[in-house]
């Protein structure tokens, strides 16, 4: 089982310690990997991040204490409250309290090919958030979570596509760099759209990807996601 991971004193450790909750012991993606997870009142000792960490906290109110890069705060937590690292980051922390939490690691690769996609023209900046609300991600983390828990029942298609938004969200408004190109007038052409409604009515049997879709539109699926949710 892949697990959500740092870099501890040089070895390769799991971000928390005992197991995932039952249901989230199994993440389709190659790129994401999703785990649910009740934490005690415990600490996590310093480690590094190589990925990108984004935490939701799905039961009610905790507290968290947190060191990095030579600062630390305690920070109140409620229901909804969302957490994002990004990679490099070195920091410990301590739950004072137990919290029920979703955690998604997102790999760099998959963030910048989405950036590509966007067509953004400097390397990714984030800054490191460590207790806040929005209700775009909220959304999209509780609906993968939902699939997690009915064993991914809506198929290959309806978990890329979660993925590819969230990513395109995250970079569009907590990327320091703000100059997104404009969507082209007119979204997907009627000649693409047919190709991919004949795609999907002879292939409805099988599990068909976002990247499959995109391939037949003969556009990138971040692109494609995109032009989707517009």
């Amino acid at each position: 089982m892949r697990r959500i991971s740092v870099i501890r004193n040089e070895q390769i450790v799991p971000l928390l310690p005992g197991k995932p909750l039952n249901d989230s012991v199994f993440s389709p993606w190659s790129d994401l990997i999703l785990e649910k997870h009740c934490v005690g009142a415990i600490e996590i000792p310093a480690h590094e991040h190589s990925s990108f960490c984004l935490q939701m906290q799905t039961s009610g109110p905790s507290q968290m204490e947190w060191w990095s890069e030579g600062r630390s705060w305690k920070e109140s937590l409620g229901q909804g409250s969302l957490l994002l690292l990004t990679p490099g980051t070195h920091d410990r922390m301590r739950w004072i309290g137990t919290s029920r939490r979703l955690v998604l690691s997102i790999d760099e690769s998959y963030m910048l090919r989405a950036a590509r996609d966007l067509e953004r023209n400097n390397a990714l900046c984030f800054q490191n958030r460590w207790a806040f609300e929005d209700r775009q991600l909220l959304a999209l983390l509780s609906a993968m979570q939902r699939e997690m828990e009915t064993g991914w029942g809506m198929g290959a298609l309806y978990r890329d596509h979660l993925g590819m938004l969230l990513s395109i969200a995250l970079i569009q408004k907590y990327s320091r760099e703000s100059s997104i190109a404009p969507l082209t007038k007119g979204g997907i052409s009627k000649m693409r759209l047919g190709r991919v409604l004949e795609y999907i009515a002879a292939n409805s049997h099988l599990d068909l990807r976002l990247d499959d879709l995109a391939k037949i539109a003969d556009m990138s699926q971040f692109h494609f996601a995109r032009l989707h949710c517009a």
